[in-house]
């Protein structure tokens, strides 16, 4: 590591052991930025001491829309006043969720036309920059029973790799 060097710690699928690592890596004196989308609620996220952490809540929970930025090290983080996400692009991300939902349940939708919504729903997000969370997604997310959600995914991780166990070539 070189001086001012910062470093992506991913902590993939929410199996994550990785604090010994960023604490190696921190004495190295490099920045530590977290990725917990796959476990924002986790012991490590919870628990961490890296500069900065993030996570995309729309790929944890069902939302249109959503993500949280936190500094466990206490740093100050003051994005400003930030408008929420447009109406145009929850919509089209909701619109996308529905199409996916009854293309997955067999009726007869085009895998191509749920993917090109996403795909504008996206385009509509980045186009906007930064923003703050939807009211629906907010919304949502208050209604959701996380720590039960969080429980049955730790189960079914858990039944993933007992399943795998002993397959070749893994």
């Amino acid at each position: 590591l070189r001086g001012n060097s910062a470093v992506l710690v991913c902590n993939l699928f929410g199996l994550g052991h990785g604090q010994e690592t960023v604490a190696g890596l921190q004495q190295r004196g490099a920045t530590v930025i977290e990725d917990h989308t796959h476990d924002p609620l986790g012991p490590w996220a919870v628990n961490s001491a890296a500069e900065f952490a993030f996570a995309s809540l729309r790929k944890w929970f069902p939302l249109p829309d959503g993500g949280v930025v936190w500094s466990p090290a206490g740093r100050t983080l003051d994005p400003g006043a930030l408008a929420p996400v447009s109406v145009e692009a929850v919509s089209l991300s909701v619109l996308a969720m529905l199409l996916k939902r009854l293309y997955l349940s067999g009726l007869d939708i085009d895998k191509a036309s749920y993917l090109s919504t996403r795909a504008s729903a996206e385009s509509a997000v980045e186009a906007q920059g930064s923003h703050a969370i939807s009211a629906l997604s907010s919304l949502m997310l208050r209604a959701i029973p996380v720590s039960e959600w969080r429980r049955r995914r730790l189960l079914n991780v858990e039944w993933g790799i007992a399943a795998l166990a002993g397959a070749l070539g893994i």
